[in-house]
């Protein structure tokens, strides 16, 4: 595996860890069942696996994303009237990401960590 396919594929499971840690808000007591899950979503053309990560919150909100640029490939979320449904934009396997990649969901851009000493001013401040 070279080297930055091995960045992208850390980033993108740290940035799934971040996700996994951002769902748990203190104790859950609507006693539903809080996981989360792996699972293989496919292999690049290069021959690694890509996994699928699924987190579930205590309220039954589920976020599926691959270890492939840290992607979202599935939010699913209650209407108004609890009904659940996706609401993200993706495909339904790797290669919809990997042959004409549009970045839909994308946590780790094409630019992830490429463009150095990056900084731009908005209203007088260095960002």
């Amino acid at each position: 595996m070279n080297i930055l396919r091995f960045q992208t594929r850390l980033a993108g499971a740290v940035a799934l860890a971040i996700l996994a840690g951002c769902g748990s808000q203190g104790p859950n007591t609507s006693g539903k069942e809080v996981s989360v899950s792996q699972a293989v979503f496919g292999k690049t053309p290069e021959g690694e696996t890509v996994d699928v990560f699924t987190l579930v919150n205590a309220h039954g909100m589920e976020v599926r994303a691959i270890t492939y640029g840290g992607i979202i490939i599935s939010l699913r979320v209650p209407d108004r009237t609890g009904r659940f449904d996706d609401v993200a934009l993706g495909f339904d396997d790797l290669e919809g990401y990997v042959k004409n990649p549009p970045y839909f969901g994308a946590i780790i851009g094409r630019y992830g960590n490429r463009i150095a000493k990056g900084q731009f001013i908005l209203d007088g401040t260095t960002y």
